[in-house]
């Protein structure tokens, strides 16, 4: 089955056709980037949602598969909250859409990155443990669906539509 990158999860009002979160198709571009590096991915899940040292085999049909150690794990990029690794700095972001997509990108995606474009640092937090409390971060770009920040020395890539607070901004 083919998908392009707003086609999968849900179904729109009509239930004709079904469409991912406006975040989904962006951190599932960044991922094919980062195929054969060693990254950290954090996921929505409180109790295992943090995989360091993960080397990304795979990005197909929204899944993102990779090896942690002997094991070798498949995660629905729809869960992923970020992916940290220094090539996330050169990774290159989905431009954001020019006018309104209707749904949740228009009342979550659209204003958190539109908010995140008019501030160079914050204090950011988002779901799941993975690359919660985030202080002092500086925002380097915006994209569709996605926020590349520096958090000290790390570079990470953030889905805009798991971002849940963001504080001392400036």
């Amino acid at each position: 089955m083919e998908h392009s990158n707003t086609g999968c999860c849900c179904p729109d009002q009509d239930r004709k056709a079904y469409i991912c979160d406006c975040c989904v198709g962006p951190m599932e571009n960044v991922l094919r980037q980062l195929v054969g590096r060693t990254v950290s991915i954090g996921t929505i899940d409180n109790t295992n949602g943090q995989y360091n040292n993960a080397v990304i085999n795979s990005v197909n049909d929204f899944i993102v598969t990779f090896r942690q150690g002997s094991a070798v794990i498949a995660l629905p990029i729809c869960l992923v909250v970020g992916v940290q690794a220094p090539e996330v700095q050169t990774a290159t972001l989905m431009p954001a859409p020019v006018g309104g997509r209707g749904g949740e990108c228009d009342c979550c995606e659209r204003p958190v990155r539109e908010f995140f474009d008019e501030i160079t640092e914050a204090d950011v937090d988002v779901l799941g443990p993975a690359f919660n409390n985030l202080q002092n971060t500086i925002i380097l770009e915006t994209g569709e669906g996605i926020i590349k920040v520096r958090d000290n020395n790390r570079f990470i890539a953030l889905s805009l539509c798991k971002v849940s607070e963001i504080k001392n901004f400036s």
